[in-house]
């Protein structure tokens, strides 16, 4: 029923050109702005008359090089019906930037610099979708101070949070477990190594939950450090006075796999943080907290566990003088689930994981297969 866009560029396809406000370099028009994949070959040849959306249009690999105005110009154009997040809305401010953007949209439809033809067309059909899903039922609306106080306690009540705690740990994938490093279960001094501050708040809400059920190994010691932003010599004396390291690695861009580049350089030092750990006889897992693909670069470390998000916590969700209504759970419960013999890990990769090449690439050897999933 919908299709979403990717900013990805086929040069052979598409010949339309834009001058990149970054670089000042001439690049081919990536899928999300081709009139050619979108109209053409979707629409047109493979008759697909359902609703198209693109990809977050706030994503380096649009926003970087294309002014915002030209990118929905070109996307409307090529035949998309929905912009996905052409700014940023999690503040007033960003509120009001969408306003100045959807006014500046309806100046270029009244100039025809847009094709009116193809907003009426998209209209028609995120309507149809909506008429098809019974959105246009009759509501009654009733007591509206009701409604609203309803979904206060609905929206992330205890129940909803005990519903997404119990997913989160079922998604947690374990692609790796060398010497049965998992489930945790015999460390005295346990290492937790944030990739940034908020991860830590994450990494204490698991041990503590895990203490408060009486899984974690009796007399364990637990020390928290965030390895990004702490002094390198100093930290990695801390990480010589533990038996077990728990590190979390956070992927956003395929450079950052190679420790030559400077997007590499937190996987260069969490590659020596590993290495450290295993000179003085410990053993490191490592949590895979955003893209998987790292799960590739790490093979050096015991255990590897993806948990699909890295959202941290920047408030403690049980403190009762704060309203709390969203928090991450993934990496808590992948901290959980290392150390829970009664949480075996049943997660499974939806994606393929390619080898990497000494030069830090892509290759076309599958390291991991999708599907592929480890338990206890």
């Amino acid at each position: 029923e919908m299709v979403m866009t990717a900013h990805i560029q086929y040069p052979q396809i598409e010949k339309e050109t834009y001058i990149s406000k970054s670089t000042g370099e001439k690049i081919c028009l990536p899928a999300t702005l081709s009139k050619t994949i979108i109209s053409d070959i979707l629409r047109g040849d493979m008759g697909y008359d359902g609703v198209v959306v693109t990809d977050a249009m706030n994503m380096d690999a649009i926003a970087t090089h294309f002014d915002r105005y030209d990118s929905a110009r070109l996307a409307i154009n090529a035949g998309v019906d929905i912009i996905l997040m052409p700014v940023n809305t999690h503040s007033a401010v960003g509120m009001a930037d969408l306003g100045t953007y959807i006014a500046k949209l309806a100046q270029m439809a009244d100039a025809g610099v847009i094709s009116m033809e193809n907003i009426d067309k998209a209209n028609r059909r995120i309507l149809g979708l909506k008429y098809d899903k019974g959105l246009f039922a009759a509501y009654d609306e009733g007591d509206l101070d009701s409604a609203v106080s309803a979904a206060r306690e609905t929206l992330g009540s205890a129940e909803h949070h005990g519903t997404e705690w119990e997913l989160a740990k079922r998604a947690v994938t374990m692609v790796r477990n060398s010497g049965d490093t998992l489930p945790l279960k015999d460390g005295k001094k346990y290492l937790m190594l944030a990739a940034y501050p908020n991860e830590v708040l994450s990494m204490r809400f698991a041990v503590e939950r895990l203490q408060s059920e009486g899984k974690l190994p009796s007399g364990a010691e637990f020390v928290y450090e965030c390895y990004t932003s702490a002094d390198p010599s100093q930290l990695a004396d801390v990480v010589r006075g533990a038996d077990r390291v728990i590190a979390i690695s956070e992927l956003y861009r395929a450079s950052a796999l190679d420790p030559r580049t400077e997007a590499g350089a937190v996987s260069a030092g969490l590659d020596r943080l590993i290495d450290i750990t295993h000179e003085n006889g410990g053993k490191c897992v490592l949590i895979g907290a955003n893209l998987p693909y790292d799960t590739a670069r790490y093979q050096n470390a015991d255990a590897i566990l993806v948990c699909w998000s890295d959202m941290g916590m920047n408030v403690d969700p049980r403190l009762g003088n704060v309203d709390v209504r969203q928090y991450g759970p993934n990496i808590p419960a992948a901290v959980y689930v290392a150390f829970s013999s009664d949480d075996s890990p049943t997660g499974r990769l939806p994606v393929n994981i390619p080898a990497l090449t000494p030069e830090y690439t892509y290759s076309a050897e599958l390291l991991y297969e999708r599907g592929f999933g480890l338990s206890y």
